[in-house]
């Protein structure tokens, strides 16, 4: 087989026949964890496995980029189109499906692999793609490289089969930096009979649902970008009187020229100094005209039904949360049917969940999204959980979604903990988070840098207006600890006082009943215990003679922060501390260490905690030559 080719390409629509040189050379952009991804699938069912490619939605028909892969998981074919149907409604909008590999003994012929295309077209998926190109790509099981001579483009409406030339591109190449997030939050009522027949209740679910989407696919629908005056309705071109832009000429780029700063305030429709780029997405308000003619055919007199009888009306309001990631080169006037379907995606991800968790005693849970960030891709992901249901009851939809997106099962991804939090949603939970954000580098000559892996939260002395001055370090340590776990979302157990700490250690008999209530220190073996029986995690126990000796140990500490890539609790004298990470040399041997320090007693002001050191680049002289080291190395669970 041909090895992976480098060639750029230009595309279009394809509708002459590939032999014709009068065609433009279709392409399409991969990134090399695809390609690789790709490589390391497990055949799923036989003799053809199937699954998804997915990339930004291309709206100038021209560029194609696959930044993602999805597995078909099920073992029959003909669930293919319900599983793409499943998998779009996890995306944002402005993201799509953009086509489907098939691994299966090699094709070799260039007409089979023609034929091989339409027939996949002929399982079903043209009605979901609604004339759309899209890509085939046909990898042999004994060798799934993704070549020139695997990858082919349809034309759903033309049924012209055009192949193309792939371009392996690097991760950074297909960053995100062009995109705008907006942000849709409305809250729709969805209102039905409670019929009690399970099949008569989701049809009527199933028509509200409906009756939703055409509302928000009507010209009634207006869409306020938050922070502006600017209104984008869902009219035509020439009858857009609800919008207060003039589109025409503008791309999406051009809409922050009209949005204020928060502080700054919105008080006119004329362009604005422009509004800084951040983290938050750009936040859009659904509203509805409620007043005036909603149509333009003839007007009729309207007829009304009405039947008098008894019944159980249920009523569910849908906390929608629309993700929508598109292009700033995008023409704004293309901007309001890609919010449309982001909000109909999710209508549709919540009905399936309403559905599928309907609790006994005919009782409707509330569906609600969170968003994700795929691992390896940085793609965004919003699945749909509903209310009231446990971590626990939770797991084979998790994993449903590790095989899907063919993630490795050894952490959490998709746990609610893990959910995407916004800067404007975060709320204060009296801990900084992730202090050694920002510091400078620490300079180690040919060193490498191992830090922590997620996020931890910031536990020192004084804290929580409890006074644990010269003797709580350890435990306030643990806490840093514990909050790993926490906010990574292998654990929803509160983040425990010094109180439920001791008591937790006379609990498994390690402590008197009298420690209970004391001023006593603990130490890293102490902390071990509290994680297992707290937490049940496993910790290792690092063994250290004396302060110098630490110097010897970056290549093993390197290797935790690499592998397990959480905090590490030291103990040495009568001192505790947290290791965040260390900036080693394979060449020189030269080790620096990321501490977070415990003894701090100041309030939660990052600009003196990184100022002055509580949390910052220690050299090996920081620590006491003649004191020994203890250190707990927590293990990160294999779960998810």
């Amino acid at each position: 087989m041909a090895a992976p080719t480098e060639v750029t390409f230009a595309a279009g629509i394809f509708k002459e026949n590939v032999a014709s040189s009068n065609v433009a050379e279709p392409g399409v952009t991969i990134s090399s964890g695809v390609c690789e991804d790709l490589i390391n699938i497990s055949p799923t069912c036989e003799p053809k496995t199937f699954g998804f490619l997915v990339g930004p939605a291309s709206w100038e028909e021209r560029d194609i980029f696959i930044v993602n892969c999805a597995v078909h998981t099920r073992s029959k074919s003909n669930t293919l189109v319900q599983d793409l149907r499943e998998t779009i409604q996890l995306l944002p909008a402005g993201f799509d499906v953009c086509g489907v590999y098939c691994i299966s003994p090699a094709v070799t012929s260039e007409s089979a692999l023609v034929k091989e295309s339409r027939k996949i077209l002929t399982l079903g998926i043209e009605d979901v793609l609604q004339g759309k190109n899209f890509l085939v790509c046909h990898l042999d099981k004994g060798n799934p490289l993704v070549t020139e001579d695997t990858v082919h483009l349809c034309n759903v409406q033309d049924n012209e089969v055009v192949r193309v030339k792939v371009h392996r591109a690097q991760e950074d190449s297909l960053s995100f930096e062009d995109s705008l997030i907006f942000r849709l939050r409305p809250r729709l009522q969805l209102r039905f009979e409670n019929v009690h027949l399970p099949d008569k209740c989701q049809e009527k679910i199933a028509i509200e649902i409906e009756d939703l989407q055409d509302r928000l696919q009507s010209n009634a629908a207006v869409f306020h970008i938050q922070n502006s005056s600017v209104l984008l309705s869902n009219q035509s071109e020439n009858d857009s009187s609800l919008s207060t832009l003039n589109t025409e000429g503008l791309t999406c780029a051009d809409l922050l020229n009209y949005i204020d700063d928060e502080e700054e305030g919105s008080n006119s429709g004329s362009k604005k100094k422009k509004k800084s780029r951040s983290e938050d997405p750009v936040g859009v308000n659904v509203l509805f005209q409620v007043t005036g003619d909603l149509d333009t055919g003839i007007g009729c007199a309207p007829i009304i039904h009405y039947e008098h009888k008894d019944f159980e009306l249920v009523e569910l309001d849908l906390p929608l949360d629309v993700l929508v990631l598109i292009s700033q080169r995008m023409p704004l006037q293309q901007i309001v049917p890609v919010l449309v379907e982001g909000l109909c995606r999710q209508l549709d991800a919540m009905h399936r969940c309403i559905c599928k968790h309907k609790q006994a005693g005919n009782k409707f849970i509330v569906p609600r999204p969170y968003h994700f960030r795929h691992p390896g891709s940085d793609t965004l992901l919003t699945v749909v959980y509903p209310d009231g249901i446990t971590e626990d009851s939770l797991q084979p939809m998790r994993s449903s979604l590790h095989k899907l997106f063919n993630i490795p099962a050894d952490r959490p991804v998709f746990r609610r903990a893990n959910a995407l939090v916004f800067p404007s949603d975060q709320v204060w939970d009296g801990c900084l988070k992730n202090t050694h954000i920002g510091l400078p580098d620490p300079g180690v000559k040919d060193g490498h840098i191992y830090t922590v892996q997620g996020t931890y939260s910031y536990h020192h002395y004084m804290q929580d207006h409890f006074d644990d001055d010269k003797w709580g370090c350890a435990y306030r340590s643990l806490q840093t600890l514990i909050s790993w776990f926490r906010l990574q979302g292998y654990t929803d157990v509160p983040i425990p006082t010094h109180r439920q700490i001791q008591q937790a250690l006379v609990d498994i008999g390690d402590k008197e009943p009298s420690f209970v209530g004391s001023r006593k220190w603990i130490g890293s073996t102490e902390v071990s215990y509290c994680l297992d029986h707290l937490l049940g995690v496993q910790s290792k126990i690092m063994f250290v003679s004396s302060g110098a000796d630490l110097g010897n140990k970056g290549r093993e500490l390197a290797h935790h922060f690499q592998t397990q890539g959480t905090p590490v609790m030291i103990g040495g004298g009568v001192l505790a501390h947290t290791i965040l990470g260390v900036d080693f040399s394979e060449v020189t041997g030269e080790l620096k260490f990321l501490i977070l320090d415990p003894h701090y007693t100041g309030g939660e002001d990052l600009r003196i905690i990184q100022e002055k050191g509580w949390c910052g680049w220690k050299t090996t002289d920081f620590w006491d030559k003649n004191a020994y080291y203890n250190l707990c190395l927590p293990q990160r669970p294999k779960t998810y």
